[in-house]
């Protein structure tokens, strides 16, 4: 019964999305949410396609020639290697696997080698900030926390 009103919750919302939205935008959706419940399911095999991939740095996926997104103000920017948009995918799954397993911070904190070192890290990346021009914060900003956190949370 549980998994019938899921798959009816589910169905419902597919529904209203496939609606209001672009056909291939709620393909994209259908599909990232299939990729993130197999990943959920199965994180040592999203793990090892990652380790795959990993050497495919120059695959790099532009947003901006797909049709779809040339009316999206954000997403058309997007120019992104295929291994960071995959280890996003695995993060939300990891993610959602935490969610649904029942969330036990002292244990995800203690499954997350050097925490500790890593935000006294960051914490010095971010006061290094406050010496940067106004007008370059943004650029900053962003080579701060993309890297740093990126890499630490995904790879």
């Amino acid at each position: 019964m549980r998994r019938f009103l899921w798959l009816a919750t589910v169905s419902i919302l597919a529904a209203a999305v496939a609606a209001f939205v672009h056909p291939l935008l709620s393909l994209s959706i259908l599909f990232f949410s299939i990729a993130v419940w197999f990943l959920v399911r199965n994180l040592s095999f999203g793990l090892l396609v990652l380790i795959f991939f990993f050497p495919y740095l120059g695959l790099m996926i532009d947003f901006s020639t797909f049709d779809i997104f040339k009316d999206v103000p954000y997403l058309k920017s997007i120019n992104a290697p295929f291994i960071d948009l995959y280890g996003l995918l695995l993060f939300v799954a990891w993610g959602t696997h935490w969610i649904f397993k029942g969330l036990n911070i002292k244990k995800l904190v203690s499954e997350l080698p050097f925490l500790k070192s890593y935000l006294v890290f960051w914490f010095s990346g971010l006061l290094s900030l406050l010496k940067i021009p106004y007008i370059q914060f943004n650029a900053s900003l962003k080579y701060f926390a993309r890297p740093f956190t990126f890499f630490y949370l995904v790879f």
